[in-house]
């Protein structure tokens, strides 16, 4: 689904880059930039008759909300930034992971680095680690922050699991330890009507059906 770009070079020989996507047996439905924030995984709910998706950044800090019920024409809702460890510094901070269930919306937090993220400084600048919970039965389109849990020692969080029900699973830093720990406290997304959500790291949202 990349566009193609004149031009370029790898390893001393020039590239061709598509200008149009490239699939096959599926067809292009929608698109959206993301608020030109590109995304890394994304969570769904249904609710009230509408699909909503919630999308985290890598580089970003914060969540970009749509409405995908029509996926031709996806509709921005909002962009939810993130927490700050210092308000004065508003970089070096992460959201890269989501997960929906029982109408909790549950998001990852964590620090940059300069070599994955692209923030400069990134390694040094300050981040808060941990995982925040949402409500987002009540009102999908505003989520409502209703706890967070602060893992502290290290990067935050790395990978969590959650289903619904009374616990989240988190890899997770901890004071204490050398590396992540489970504690207990590049995606795809395919709704139930058979329309498949990507994200890449460059761009933005792209919708498409299958035609098989």
């Amino acid at each position: 689904m990349t566009s193609e770009r004149e031009g370029g070079n790898v390893y001393g020989k020039s590239i061709h880059q598509r200008k149009e996507c490239l699939m096959k047996n599926m067809e292009f439905v929608g698109f959206d930039d993301l608020n030109g924030k590109p995304g890394f995984q994304m969570a769904m709910q249904k609710a009230n008759g509408h699909y909503y998706l919630y999308a985290t950044s890598f580089r970003w800090n914060g969540i970009n909300i749509l409405d995908v019920t029509d996926p031709k024409n996806p509709r921005k809702i909002k962009w939810m930034e993130g927490f700050w460890a210092d308000d004065s510094i508003h970089d070096g901070q992460s959201t890269p992971k989501i997960q929906i269930a029982d109408g909790l919306l549950i998001l990852a937090h964590g620090g940059t680095m300069d070599v994955l993220h692209g923030t400069p400084k990134g390694n040094t600048l300050p981040y808060w680690g941990g995982i925040s919970i949402w409500d987002v039965e009540t009102d999908p389109e505003n989520p409502k922050l209703l706890s967070k849990f602060h893992c502290g020692g290290g990067l935050g969080v790395h990978r969590f699991f959650y289903n619904g029900g009374d616990y989240v699973y988190v890899t997770g830093s901890c004071e204490g330890y050398a590396f992540f720990i489970l504690r207990i406290a590049e995606d795809v997304l395919v709704d139930d009507r058979g329309y498949i959500y990507f994200d890449t790291a460059n761009d933005g949202l792209y919708i498409v059906k299958c035609t098989v």
